[in-house]
């Protein structure tokens, strides 16, 4: 139950704010960005940028990157080669000697 003083107290507080102060208090969305026309394609080029900045974050270590993305060695690994990312020493496309 309620006290004469807090209930003037639930009184005075504001019930609804405005339209206006609700949208200066809502945060800004981003614009909607469009359909890709080819969801693959994006797909690897979102997931290849992933992998390049795990790299450059881990200074090109293939296993600690791995790690930080929940990935095993063999699946960094088979990643990189699907998505052809290349990192010092790699010499993928080319031949061994």
């Amino acid at each position: 139950m309620f006290t004469d003083s807090a209930a003037q107290e639930l009184d005075r507080l504001p019930t609804e704010a405005s339209a206006a102060e609700a949208a200066a208090l809502a945060p800004s969305l981003p614009a909607e960005e469009p359909l890709p026309k080819d969801l693959a394609r994006y797909l690897d080029e979102v997931e290849r940028d992933i992998l390049i900045r795990a790299l450059e974050h881990h200074r090109y270590n293939r296993t600690a990157a791995g790690i930080s993305l929940g990935l095993s060695l063999r699946q960094m690994r088979y990643r990189m080669a699907r998505l052809n990312v290349n990192v010092g020493g790699d010499l993928a496309g080319t031949e061994r000697e």
